[in-house]
């Protein structure tokens, strides 16, 4: 678990497995835990493994 000052990618709302991300989903905040905020445009059309939390940070694992 890599936590630093930078920025991080949060999710906006909670969604479902398999569900495709969206730009408008996401939301960048401090701290950086996870995907780093310079790769939030690679996360859009991508599609959730798993349940995902509202306000909880994204990780690679959790995409296809």
């Amino acid at each position: 678990l890599n936590v630093c000052r930078k920025p991080g990618v949060y999710l906006k709302k909670t969604l479902r497995k398999n569900k495709i991300i969206k730009l408008k989903d996401l939301e960048v905040k401090k701290p950086q835990i996870g995907i780093e905020e310079r790769y939030v445009k690679l996360l859009n059309n991508l599609r959730t493994k798993k349940k995902l939390l509202k306000n909880k940070p994204i990780m690679w694992e959790d995409l296809k």
